[in-house]
């Protein structure tokens, strides 16, 4: 009789952000290729957009560049996630 243990843990990437110049860089792990950056305006909201800038890789990180907004306000005020 064989019995297998196994253990999984879950890792989730982390989103980094970073500026340069009038542009945000998002960054997450290369390894995380199957998530995506997603936008709000309303970080409660259900309506969460999907960021349609083609990620390139970066050394050991996906990127994109997304323009910064040089006139924000708090009602134009844009949130952002990692999701899968």
């Amino acid at each position: 009789m064989t019995t297998v243990v196994s253990n999984t843990i879950i890792v989730m990437p982390a989103l980094s952000l970073t500026h340069a110049g009038t542009n945000n860089i998002f960054g997450w792990p290369a390894w995380a290729f199957g998530y995506g950056v997603q936008a709000s305006t309303n970080l409660s909201g259900a309506n969460w957009m999907a960021v349609t800038n083609v990620a390139a890789l970066a050394g050991f990180q996906n990127v994109i560049s997304n323009p910064t907004s040089s006139n924000a306000t708090p009602a134009s005020q844009v949130f952002y996630r990692l999701k899968q």
